[in-house]
This record gives structure tokens, C-alpha cells and sequence, in this order.
């Protein structure tokens, strides 16, 4: 039986419905393995990888600093640029070719967040595929002793968010 029928469109039910099958398959299983990465518990009652848990806090300090304004980052092609940027500036992420809209993964994060440092970070010191996250003029601090940086996983398909110190 082949999968692209002609016929009255059932191809692409077909297609409709082996793509849910699939996606449904995916989050089961990723869901129930036990020895998928470290879990923690947030006050919520939710789960998160650590991942997780470093987008939520995040996203706390994103809220506090930009309030209803949205969110974005500057367009520019990371072998150009050491560091993931959100501007500041309330430009409703217009043009889409200079920016990229930011889009919040949870509704509400009454977490303690992040802190924003002032010091300076050299290209590259986080590894290769490492990229800082910066607000404004200042860098993402995820601890404090040793100094850590929050940075961006640029070699996933995902928005993937780890803690590092400078090597």
C-alpha cells in the first residue's frame, strides 16, 4: 500500500496522520525515559531539565527588563557576532531582516531569575559552539562563585540554554 494516494486527497491525510502518529510516539517516549538528563522540580509543581529550568529563570529576567515591550534579538550571523544580543530599544522587532522576534515559552515565571554583569567576556572563551547571551550592554550571570555565563547552544535544532565558566 503506498503512502501518497491520489486519490480525493488522502495523501495528504494520510500524511496528517502519520506525522501526529509519529510526534505522539516521540513525546511519549521522551517523556517516560527516567535516565533522560537531570530533572528538578520547580515551585510550580512542573518538572524541568536543566535546560529547562536555565530558559524559565531567563525568561524572569526578560519580563523584568522588558516588561510588555517585546522581545527580540539582533539578526546577525553568529560567526560575526560573539554574543547572542536583545536589544533594549523598544522597536517593536521591526524590520524583520535586522530582528528576530522572541517568543516566551512560559506564561508566568515568578522564579528568582537571572543576574545581568557588566564584565567583559572574550570571543570565543565558552567553546565553539557556545554563544554568551547579552541584554543590552551586559551579559547573563548564572552563578557567582565561579563566575558562569548563560549561553545559547548553537549547534542544536532547539533553543537550548546551558551554564558556563570561560576556559
Amino acid at each position: 500500500m503506498s503512502l501518497y494516494r491520489t486519490s480525493g486527497g488522502s495523501a495528504v491525510l494520510t500524511s496528517i496522520v502519520l506525522t501526529a502518529a509519529l510526534a505522539f510516539s516521540v513525546v511519549v517516549v521522551a517523556g517516560a525515559s527516567p535516565t533522560r538528563g537531570k530533572f528538578r522540580a520547580e515551585p510550580s509543581g512542573i518538572t524541568l531539565t536543566d535546560s529547562g529550568t536555565l530558559t524559565l529563570r531567563f525568561e524572569s529576567l526578560l519580563r523584568e527588563e522588558f516588561g510588555t515591550r517585546p522581545v527580540c534579538t539582533l539578526s546577525v550571523p553568529v560567526e560575526r557576532e560573539a554574543s547572542l544580543d536583545f536589544p533594549l530599544q523598544n522597536n517593536d522587532c521591526a524590520p524583520l531582516a535586522r530582528y528576530n522576534p522572541y517568543f516566551y515559552t512560559f506564561r508566568s515565571t515568578e522564579v528568582p531569575h537571572l543576574r545581568l554583569i557588566s564584565k567583559k567576556l572574550v570571543p570565543g572563551s565558552l567553546g565553539d559552539y557556545a554563544v554568551p547571551i547579552k541584554i543590552g550592554a551586559y551579559f547573563v550571570e548564572c552563578s557567582t562563585a565561579p563566575l558562569k555565563y548563560l549561553f545559547q547552544y548553537v549547534d542544536t535544532s532547539s533553543w537550548t540554554l546551558g551554564c558556563k565558566a570561560p576556559e
